[in-house]
């Protein structure tokens, strides 16, 4: 069968998996979203046979919980 769910990145929120900003995130998601998203028509996939989401937050301590808000504003703007 074909994959038709991709996560991308793991606690992006908790700087040991994500060194950067949220807003670096959230454009590095874009482009890899893109690149799925390209990969799968490429095999014959309508883009909504394909569901890319990001890492999950885990809003773990003071830092995870300042950059999953970080976060949560940079999608919505």
């Amino acid at each position: 069968g074909k994959i038709h769910f991709y996560e991308l990145g793991n606690e992006p929120d908790l700087d040991f998996f994500y060194p950067g900003t949220m807003t670096e995130y959230s454009e590095a998601f874009a482009a890899m979203r893109a690149a799925v998203k390209r990969g799968a028509r490429a095999q014959g996939l309508q883009d909504s046979d394909t569901m890319v989401l990001n890492g999950g937050l885990s809003f773990a301590g003071k830092m995870g919980d300042e950059r999953s808000r970080e976060f949560l504003k940079v999608v919505k703007a």
